[in-house]
């Protein structure tokens, strides 16, 4: 008995719900007989049938709830085809956890005092964004659908707004257009680093980043043993820049002007310094 390879997104566990048989028989001659026995592969019920993603076969299989490329255990196959027929009662098949994304648009940066921190300059000729003094980034928890930090990896990951560095305005909401004029000036965004506190086991590796519309970027290894600016090591990458509302204005000769308000959500660059790394 054979069964049709799996995905599933990474959710912090194991588990396998994809149970679908899709040949039965190793050969020629048992393929007949089952056939003329009415035994179908369509017609196996899931039901009873337990499942999971894991590396390795028989003896040596291990559980795996990470992202990657994975043997899948199917458990509970005794008499699925009826007493006439011996089945073994484990299969194994196999199955791919892909990296589950995290949605930038439920960040927000604050001022000291936990008011939003928008973004309002002169026009100086510049694209450049300053942080206000004790900034800090406020980072969603609660998962939707297919994204967000599941509850396995709660506490475990942490984002921090990336030390000295500068925003910049941009008018794209995915920070690839960087502008320092008024009337294109529609985003701001800001370099920020994840963090770790389990090396071990590095949950960020199960995890991407970015929009659903834009192509997302692995995160890598960068634990809270490390200090954050290290992100320029073999195989890191930064996390992509995040995006805030803004007033843009301008310098007339009757005094500031102001151009546009706009409430905008936090989103990304494309921007990396380094290699995505492997899976």
């Amino acid at each position: 008995m054979k069964f049709a390879d799996v995905t599933k997104v990474y959710d912090g566990t194991a588990v396998n719900t994809a149970i679908t048989a899709n040949d039965l028989g190793d050969t020629a001659v048992d393929k007949a007989v089952l056939q003329d026995d009415g035994k179908s592969a369509s017609a196996i019920s899931a039901a009873g049938i337990t499942s999971r993603y894991g590396n390795g076969t028989t003896a040596s299989f291990a559980e795996n709830r990470n992202a990657g490329s994975h043997t899948v255990e199917y458990v509970g196959l005794t008499g699925v085809l009826g007493t006439n027929y011996a089945v073994d009662n484990k299969q194994y098949g196999k199955g791919t956890i892909t990296r589950r994304r995290i949605d930038p648009s439920g960040f927000q940066v604050r001022k000291a005092g936990g008011a939003i921190a928008n973004a309002s300059k002169v026009y100086d000729g510049t694209d450049l964004s300053d942080l206000p003094s004790g900034a800090s980034l406020v980072t969603p928890t609660a998962t939707s659908g297919n994204t967000g930090i599941v509850a396995h990896d709660e506490g475990k990951i942490t984002f921090k707004l990336k030390d000295g560095t500068s925003g910049y305005y941009s008018s794209d909401r995915d920070g690839n257009n960087r502008t320092s004029h008024v009337s294109e000036a529609h985003y701001v965004a800001y370099d920020i680093v994840a963090q770790t506190s389990d090396d071990t086991n590095n949950p960020l590796t199960n995890y991407t980043f970015g929009s659903a519309a834009a192509t997302t970027l692995k995160i890598s290894k960068m634990s809270t043993t490390q200090t954050p600016p290290m992100l320029q090591q073999t195989g890191l990458l930064p996390l992509p820049r995040f995006m805030r509302r803004h007033t843009a204005s301008r310098r007339s000769t009757t005094g500031l002007r102001h151009i546009r308000t706009a409430t905008v959500p936090m989103w990304r660059t494309r921007t990396r310094s380094s290699p995505l790394p492997a899976g």
